[in-house]
């Protein structure tokens, strides 16, 4: 026997629920693309190494303020090292790779969330040239496989499709 109703009411199926709100049956949200695991941890990565460099350039960078503290049975290289550690020039470098290792780091959330592929390529080549605290030693390496990571195909290929529903 059939119900009057079925022939007005167009969600009748068994798979439908008929109390649910007719909302519920729109256009489903379009999934963001989710970020490869890869990508993840070169971000990461990139983010470690710029994070080890600001501390290091925070410290330097209080450092900078203070007395030379200069040792009298050290070569001559290391005793110019010592006064050039401090003063206004040794200020400004330091404050300038603070904020180098903060631009990168922001590089870094970008590159997660796949917000600009621009600004994570920078990120990734600021990191191999940022000499400040020895930091290149660890940049070099993390800055090329995030590179790598950032010019495969899929990976653009991410970028592009986000950048397009955005």
């Amino acid at each position: 026997m059939s119900s009057p109703f079925e022939s007005v009411n167009p969600y009748a199926s068994s798979s439908v629920n008929p109390y649910a709100s007719p909302v519920a049956y729109g256009h489903a949200p379009q999934q963001r693309e989710q970020a490869p695991a890869s990508l993840v941890l070169a971000a990461m990565a990139l983010m470690a190494v710029a994070g080890i460099g600001l501390a290091v350039s925070v410290y330097n960078f209080a450092f900078s303020f203070g007395q030379p503290h200069i040792d009298p049975s050290a070569p001559e290289i290391v005793r110019e090292i010592q006064r050039g550690a401090v003063g206004p020039v040794a200020t400004a470098l330091q404050g300038g790779f603070c904020m180098l290792n903060l631009f990168i780091i922001i590089c870094g959330v970008q590159m997660v969330k796949l917000q600009s592929w621009g600004m994570a390529v920078t990120g990734s080549v600021l990191a191999m040239i940022n000499i400040g605290s020895c930091c290149c030693v660890l940049g070099i390496p993390v800055g090329l496989w995030s590179l790598a990571v950032l010019m495969s195909p899929d990976v653009i290929t991410i970028f592009s499709a986000v950048k397009s529903q955005g």
